[in-house]
């Protein structure tokens, strides 16, 4: 396969902030990863819920489930690449000295060489972008320059789809609490404060989030007119 250019970068970045979620736009890293770069499977791993790592994007099961190892086993290419920063290089899984349980695993499964390229912003560590293959002795220095140029590219989409998704959920749940408020304040006779702090009370003592608490009164008085 031909070395990208800059110019098929530039397009790569252009294709992936064009994206129209966030969803698509992980799938694509990986897909377009595997269509460009030196590898024969891609996968995205994203911190997520609380710090966790999970893979998010994959171009074959085979590669979630040596993420998984790597989450289970804390340690890896992948997971060194999240939680020290860098890059990392393992030629030949099964002999790298830095990751003995890992690499076996890895090894068995018939992955044998692993790039594993951070992805984050001045600010942030998004995740890893993890370049797999069934050879060892895969990649080269270009390679590894090739995959930091790629991973630039993608961390900037991954962070404004991010920014997207949750800008997106937080208008839908203002939405829904709204719509809730309104609903009580219809049928129990309430002011905008009163209706609000029922919502929180009732939130409080069934332990549920707010957003939750809004939408099951909303569904219900959806289903309610039906």
């Amino acid at each position: 396969m031909p070395e990208p250019t800059s110019s098929v970068f530039a397009e790569i970045a252009l294709y992936l902030q064009d994206l129209p979620t966030h969803r698509q736009t992980v799938d694509q890293v990986a897909q377009v990863a595997c269509e460009v770069l030196t590898c024969d499977y891609a996968s995205v791993t994203l911190r997520v819920g609380r710090g966790a790592l999970e893979t998010v994007a994959a171009t074959h099961p085979v590669v979630e489930k040596a993420d998984a190892l790597q989450y289970e086993f804390s340690e890896g290419p992948c997971f060194d690449a999240v939680e020290e920063g860098g890059d990392y290089l393992a030629q030949e899984v099964a002999n790298d000295s830095r990751w003995p349980i890992w690499g076996p695993a890895a090894a068995n499964l018939g992955l044998h060489s692993l790039l594993g390229v951070r992805l984050h912003t001045r600010h942030t560590t998004l995740g890893a972008l993890n370049l797999y293959a069934a050879k060892p002795r895969q990649y080269d220095d270009e390679d590894v320059v090739l995959a930091r140029i790629f991973a630039a590219h993608a961390s900037v989409a991954l962070a404004a789809s991010t920014d997207q998704d949750n800008l997106r959920r937080a208008i839908d749940t203002r939405h829904a609490i709204g719509q809730a408020q309104g609903i009580l304040m219809e049928r129990y006779s309430l002011d905008n404060d009163q209706a609000f702090a029922a919502l929180r009370r009732l939130s409080q003592d069934g332990n549920v989030k707010l957003k939750v608490v809004a939408q099951r009164i909303v569904d219900e008085h959806m289903a309610s007119r039906v």
